[in-house]
């Protein structure tokens, strides 16, 4: 920008400040600038139309003009442009407008505004308004008019302006807001349809801030408090809740996250007579775009009955609780033809069904086993071993569900040594042998993607020790695992120069790569390979939530492929179900390069 323009530019700032105008002496004075070359601006300012000249006596005082050029108005994208020229004629107007009042060019343009019939011009009444807007500047009307036998809604500004040839006149800029009218009108009676459902739930209904400071209840809660809804809002939803149960309380919202936002939780809560009843909560919590809770929607039911219930038999079953109570696994003991003549109370939830009773006396082969060839073999080998240990049965459950249990069992005996029944103890590894399943799906994926990856792969544990380089990590660099047991033996090797090496560790210091998933960190370094060339390698790193350091290199030597890379890198993380799984596939294998 030429020093002209820049101060042009300062002289229109300064006039924005002062709204009530200055001299041109004032300017010179603030600006620090040669009077007579202020006064040739502020006339070309003037001429532009960007100032105004106000004269009180013998002193001029210069104003910033709040009048649009009609060059500026060439910018401006609406449904409605018309230009009124200072007496009241219409000087032009967009497409847009012609179309919305029905005329055609001709009969519009040159005419006088209060010879034009249009319904939406005559809305205006721009002739009324003309003072205001010399007076004001710039006005906004909102009105509808029918159109096509439809109401049509808009928003029409009406602007001060400056025409090219110094003329003054009014610009008129208007758009059709008929949609954004009718959503709100449909937002309105959604949201009246809304409150109406709330008020007639029977359930308790709050929302309320992330401080706790209440913004809502429902008819139902407020007649449970005794406080009219109106007189609640703003209150603490804390102060309701029992003392004990507080901490609590405070605990299950903090565990409250953008991906997790539904809690259920059990609480006790003040009524209007000042007791506690016990309630059911249902929150959720509501998150703005940038992932910080700005308020919980809480929806409850009184449970009081069932907790005292609950109590009751809790304390009944305390008074004849055994320790086969306490055990998680089953013990049960059989005769010697299957039928079951004692089980622990922890059979009712292993199998499903609602009481011991209806478990007592049954045939284990014919209620429990899936297959009656197991139930045969099983008891060969019993009866042969007199014992079995972690011996895995596929039962089933009251509906049907199959049930993978590892028994530990042995034959009773009587005093001369006849077999007189079975017992011993069940355990459920139904969860265990689908983690089996997973962890090899998940260990065949990691070693198909990684042991044909086009680029090295290593992972160092916590402790710094080199568990796992592929194949194309030997080929490429010439180590193998024997070579490089620990990752201080690997930047021995790699980087022999001391200040090379000290620079690539002080940088991964700075970027411990605290990544998972895809996010991982880049960064390149020379490598001294074990022929003793040297290539320069993009290292990406990521840790695991085990600890481990997942790293990447990429040759960048021949070329870049950093898009591939991340693509490689992150079907590889995801290959695993989770970084735990991950270890133990690494651990579960040969320490040794595959």
């Amino acid at each position: 920008m030429d020093t002209r323009q820049e101060t042009i530019k300062k002289i229109k700032s300064l006039l924005r400040v002062h709204r009530n105008g200055l001299t041109i002496s004032d300017i010179a004075q603030k600006l620090r600038l040669n009077r007579n070359s202020t006064a040739k601006y502020l006339e070309i300012l003037l001429i532009s139309g960007e100032v105004n000249l106000n004269t009180f006596g013998p002193a001029k005082v210069y104003t910033f003009s709040q009048k649009m050029p009609i060059s500026a108005m060439l910018k401006f994208s609406a449904d409605i442009i018309l230009l009124i020229d200072n007496e009241m004629r219409v000087l032009d107007a967009n497409e847009n407008a012609l179309s919305i009042l029905g005329m055609s060019r001709e009969d519009l343009v040159g005419n006088l505004v209060e010879n034009v019939k249009s319904p939406l011009i005559v809305r205006l009444a721009i002739p009324d308004v003309l003072e205001e807007i010399q007076t004001k500047g710039e006005i906004q009307r909102e009105f509808s008019i029918v159109r096509e036998n439809e109401d049509h809604h808009y928003r029409v500004r009406l602007i001060p302006t400056v025409f090219d040839n110094f003329d003054e006149g009014i610009t008129i800029i208007g758009e059709d807001i008929t949609k954004q009218i009718r959503f709100e009108e449909s937002l309105m009676i959604s949201e009246a349809r809304y409150r109406a459902i709330v008020q007639d739930q029977t359930e308790f209904i709050c929302r309320w801030r992330s401080d706790g400071e209440i913004t809502f209840v429902n008819d139902t809660l407020s007649i449970f408090l005794g406080i009219p809804c109106n007189a609640v809002q703003g209150k603490d939803v804390l102060s309701y809740i029992f003392p004990d149960d507080l901490a609590r309380s405070k605990e299950n919202i903090q565990q409250l996250t953008p991906d997790q936002p539904n809690i259920s939780t059990e609480i006790r809560v003040k009524d209007k007579g000042g007791l506690y009843h016990w309630l059911l909560w249902q929150t959720r919590g509501i998150y703005d775009n940038a992932g910080i809770l700005v308020e919980c929607q809480s929806v409850g039911r009184d449970i009081t009955k069932r907790k005292v219930a609950e109590e009751a038999l809790f304390k009944s079953e305390q008074m004849y609780r055994t320790i086969l109570d306490n055990i998680r696994d089953v013990y049960y003991r059989c005769t010697i033809d299957g039928t079951l003549v004692m089980v622990s109370p922890s059979a009712t939830r292993l199998f499903g069904y609602d009481s011991i009773e209806e478990i007592i006396g049954q045939n284990i082969a014919e209620k429990f086993y899936q297959s009656l060839e197991d139930r045969k073999k099983f008891l060969e080998i019993l009866h042969k071993e007199q014992e079995v240990s972690d011996y895995e049965i596929l039962l089933k459950k009251s509906d049907g569900t199959p049930l993978v249990v590892s028994t530990n069992s042995h034959i009773l005996q009587d005093s001369a040594g006849n077999a007189t029944g079975i017992e011993g103890f069940l355990r459920d590894i139904t969860f265990r042998k689908e983690a089996e399943k997973a962890l090899q799906a998940s260990e065949e994926r990691f070693h198909m993607i990684t042991d044909h990856s086009p680029f090295p792969i290593s992972i160092i544990d916590g402790s710094g020790q080199n568990l796992y380089i592929n194949k194309i990590f030997s080929q490429l660099f010439g180590y193998t695992l024997d070579n490089i047991p620990t990752e201080k033996d690997w930047l021995s090797m790699a980087f022999p120069d001391i200040s090379l090496r000290k620079e690539v560790m002080l940088t991964w210091e700075k970027d411990p790569a605290q990544s998972i998933a895809h996010d991982v960190s880049p960064c390149v370094f020379p490598v001294a390979c074990k022929d003793g060339t040297v290539r320069h390698i993009n290292f990406f790193r990521a840790t695991l939530q085990s600890g481990e350091q997942f790293t990447v290199y990429e040759d960048l030597t021949p070329k870049k492929e950093s898009e591939r890379l991340h693509s490689v890198l992150a079907s590889i993380v995801n290959s695993s179900n989770d970084a735990i799984t991950l270890y133990r596939s690494l651990n579960s294998s040969s320490p040794h390069q595959r």
